[in-house]
């Protein structure tokens, strides 16, 4: 039986994993190769467990995780039949790069099973400080009224990576919330409803529509996972008045009329008589060409990195994950793709039912709410995907191992 003893090094690993996640743009060049300050800590981590035990007795696959060597081999091929094979190798490196660091996060996870809700911590603290600090730049120093990911100067470029990385992560201050605990103060119920109001609106402030229906799509499974709680919908009264008192009292005029604008356009597909292409031009285009590659090569696509490139001239990236892997892998990649991805929403299940508790409600969460958001941003090879599901391997490893009794 193993006792669990926090060292130094730990408390180190654990403060400076959690803190640098939300913090995606800070970065280093190494090698050739862009390093997250977060995917450095994992490598210290990693290896930091390496030096007590051998790589074979910390190498943790389970039969699902065969699908994801699937994917891998797939892509791979299909780099052979790619016009464009240096885009479509540099996108397989990564790929490889980012899967090898989700076993490296499950090693971490399973080895010191107390790390994950303690990283947890920090990663709502410095996510927290982040988005006000973002949004004190924008609308105070830049005058601006959007939040974006650049500190120096007001772009709207790295929006969609801040709001991504925005939408995985708000889960755990929703559910952190909305959670219904008997041994805390009144005081801190009152900071956790503050956070997690600050972060909703911060996060419409990005004015990213994926991130907003994401939000919606999280309040509507928070509604039906917690329809039996009568306090779950006072604290949802409370939190809709609050907002509504924010954004008619605080919020500039210029402000509530770019966020209407934005997100109006949303609601108008349920109109009559009212079209994709009446809305978003490029969205339009992007689903065109994308029925065009896969009508050109319908079972195994037209090869990795030809989204942007197949035939003449060039083309937007697809904005749409499922989209580009059934453009560049076809069916037989779509499909595995779909089974990864649900194998993972399977475990957090899983995860969630032999355990409650708001981590685990808030991983199911994140992954459902990916699984939308892939409809309107190209990131399976994002390290924040492989994060969230090795957070969910990691817990369900640690899940099995506690009814085994192998944990104290």
């Amino acid at each position: 039986m193993e006792k669990f003893k926090i060292t130094k090094l730990d408390q180190i690993f654990i403060l400076f994993s959690g803190i640098f996640l939300p913090l995606i743009n800070l970065r280093i060049d190494l090698l050739g190769f862009t390093l997250s300050f977060y995917m450095i800590s994992i490598i210290i981590g990693y290896f930091f467990i390496l030096i007590k035990k051998p790589p074979l007795k910390i190498l943790y696959i389970e039969k699902n995780e065969i699908l994801i060597f699937l994917f891998l081999f797939t892509y791979f091929v299909s780099i052979f039949y790619s016009e464009n094979l240096t885009i479509g190798i540099l996108r397989f490196i990564k790929l490889v790069f980012v899967i090898l660091f989700y076993f490296f996060t499950v090693t971490i996870i399973v080895e010191k099973k107390f790390y994950l809700p303690n990283i947890i911590k920090w990663i709502k603290m410095s996510l927290f400080i982040f988005m006000i600090y973002l949004g004190y730049i924008y609308f105070f120093v830049f005058n601006r009224t959007f939040i974006g990911l650049n500190s120096k100067i007001a772009t709207g470029t790295g929006k969609n990576s801040l709001a991504f990385m925005v939408a995985i992560l708000i889960p755990f201050f929703l559910n952190s919330f909305f959670e219904d605990k008997k041994n805390i103060k009144f005081s801190l119920k009152y900071m956790e409803l503050f956070a997690s109001l600050i972060i909703v609106l911060l996060a419409i402030s990005i004015q990213s529509r994926g991130l907003f229906l994401v939000i919606l799509f999280y309040f509507f499974i928070l509604l039906l996972t917690e329809i039996k709680n009568k306090k779950f919908y006072f604290k949802i009264f409370l939190s809709i008045i609050l907002i509504f008192l924010v954004v008619f009292l605080f919020l500039s005029e210029e402000l509530k009329s770019d966020l209407f604008f934005r997100f109006s356009v949303i609601f108008r597909l349920f109109e009559q008589n009212v079209y994709l292409e009446d809305l978003s031009n490029i969205r339009y285009d992007l689903i065109k060409r994308s029925i065009e590659l896969f009508s050109a090569s319908p079972l195994i696509g037209v090869g990795a990195g030809n989204f942007m490139y197949f035939g003449q001239g060039s083309f937007y990236i697809s904005h749409n994950d499922y989209l580009l892997v059934l453009s560049e892998q076809g069916i037989i990649g779509l499909i595995i793709f779909l089974l990864v991805l649900f194998s993972f929403i399977k475990s957090a299940f899983f995860n969630l039912k032999k355990e409650k508790n708001y981590i685990n409600k808030s991983l199911l969460m994140s992954v459902l709410g990916l699984s939308l958001y892939l409809f309107f941003i190209n990131a399976y090879d994002n390290i924040l995907v492989w994060t969230l599901f090795a957070f969910i391997k990691g817990t369900k490893i640690n899940i099995h191992k506690n009814q085994k009794g192998d944990f104290q």
